[in-house]
């Protein structure tokens, strides 16, 4: 698949890299996500539970949509304080912006 593998997610600290999460397709990584934690180093409830919603939403389900309703808005993922949450597609040249509804 052309740019299967392009994906990637770069975290920094003060001093430069702190580390870098890669697609890689072929072995089974298929998405690559990130919290405001990182989650290698702390338990990051939140960054469990968006790859708990992904792994059961499937690659095949997944798009711009299925990313916001069944994985960003759901419980345990979006916070009260989320205002709006965004997806963003290279490949299709697309940004999709959510605004989150208000508690009832």
């Amino acid at each position: 698949v052309k740019g299967a593998n392009e994906g990637v997610v770069i975290t920094r600290d003060p001093y430069g890299v702190n580390a870098t999460h890669s697609l890689d397709v072929e072995n089974g990584v298929w998405y690559v996500a990130q919290g405001n934690l990182d989650w290698w180093l702390t338990n990051d409830t939140r960054y469990q539970s968006t790859v708990t919603y992904l792994e059961a939403l499937g690659r095949d389900q997944l798009n711009m949509e299925t990313l916001v309703t069944d994985v960003l808005n759901k419980t345990g993922v979006v916070q009260l304080m989320t205002i709006f949450t965004a997806s963003m597609s290279a490949s299709k040249q697309a940004l999709e912006v959510y605004l989150t509804p208000l508690p009832q």
